[in-house]
C-alpha cells in the first residue's frame, strides 16, 4: 500500500515538475496593466489565440493596447475627469480607481454579473444621464452586442461633453470588406455560427472603419501608430488591431 501510495504522490510530483519547467521555457510576456512579466494564457471561443491573457490581472491584448491611450487621455490627470464605462472589466477598473481624480461611472444592462465594482443598472441605448455629463466614454467589446448601432453611439456621444472622447474598440474582421449581419440569425447556435459568438449580432468588416471615419469626428489608433515593434512584441499585442477615439464635436 504505501509502495502505492508513494507512486501515486511521484507522479503527481513529476507531474507538477513538468508543468513548472513548461512555463519556465515558454515565452515571457510584460503587461503593462498591472505593471507584471508573466506567461500569458491562451484564449478564444472560436480561435484560439496564445499569449492573449495576462495571467495576473486578466488583461488580454486590447487592453495591454489600450492601455497607452488611456495613460495619454486621463490615467495621470491631475484634475477632475469624470468618466463611464460600458460593460467594465476588472483590469481597467483598477487602474482607474488609482488616481482619485477620476469620477468612475461604470454601468450595465446586467450589473449583478460585476461582483468586483458597484455598477449602475444602464442600458446603453437609452442611457438615464443628461446631455453632456461624460468627459470621457469607455466602451470595449460591446456594440457588436447591440442590435440598434446608431442608436449605441448617439446615446453615448449625447452623454458625452463637446470636447470629450469616445474610446471604442470591438473586434473586427480584416479579412472581410463589408460587415456581415442578417436579421433572420437570431438563435444562440446560428449566431455562433455565422458571428462567432453567441450574443453576436454581426461581424464587423472594413467598411466599419470608414463609415466611423465618415460621421464622425474619428482618430483610427493602431498599435504601429503609437509603439515600436519590440514593444508589441514585448506585450504580445495583436496586429492588425484598432482603437477608434471620437472626439465630440458641436455638429453632434
Amino acid at each position: 500500500m504505501f509502495n502505492k501510495v508513494w507512486n501515486i504522490k511521484s507522479k503527481k510530483d513529476k507531474i507538477k515538475t513538468l508543468s513548472f519547467k513548461n512555463l519556465l521555457w515558454k515565452k515571457k510576456s510584460y503587461c503593462p496593466v498591472c505593471n507584471q512579466t508573466n506567461v500569458f494564457l491562451t484564449f478564444g471561443v472560436v480561435t484560439r489565440r496564445k499569449n492573449a491573457k495576462c495571467r495576473n490581472c486578466g488583461a488580454f491584448e486590447r487592453h495591454r493596447f489600450m492601455y497607452h491611450i488611456y495613460k495619454k487621455e486621463f490615467l495621470d490627470a491631475d484634475f477632475p475627469v469624470k468618466i463611464m464605462h460600458t460593460a467594465p472589466e476588472n483590469c481597467i477598473s483598477d487602474l482607474i480607481f488609482k488616481n482619485p481624480y477620476l469620477e468612475y461611472i461604470p454601468v450595465d444592462l446586467q450589473p449583478e454579473n460585476y461582483n468586483f465594482i458597484n455598477c449602475m443598472r444602464e442600458d446603453v441605448t437609452n442611457l438615464s444621464f443628461g446631455d453632456e455629463t461624460f468627459d470621457f466614454i469607455l466602451s470595449n467589446h460591446v456594440m457588436e452586442h447591440i442590435l440598434d448601432e446608431e442608436k449605441f453611439l448617439s446615446e453615448l456621444l449625447r452623454v458625452l461633453k463637446t470636447g470629450g472622447k469616445l474610446i471604442l474598440t470591438f473586434p473586427i474582421n480584416f479579412n472581410l470588406e463589408k460587415t456581415f449581419e442578417d436579421s433572420s440569425i437570431t438563435t444562440d447556435e446560428d449566431r455562433l455560427k455565422y458571428y462567432g459568438q453567441r450574443d453576436h449580432v454581426r461581424v464587423y468588416g472594413l467598411d466599419i472603419i470608414d463609415k466611423l471615419k465618415n460621421n464622425y469626428n474619428t482618430d483610427c489608433i493602431t498599435p504601429e501608430e503609437i509603439l515600436s515593434d519590440e514593444a508589441i512584441e514585448k506585450m504580445s499585442l495583436l496586429s492588425p488591431d484598432v482603437v477608434f477615439v471620437i472626439t465630440k464635436d458641436r455638429s453632434l
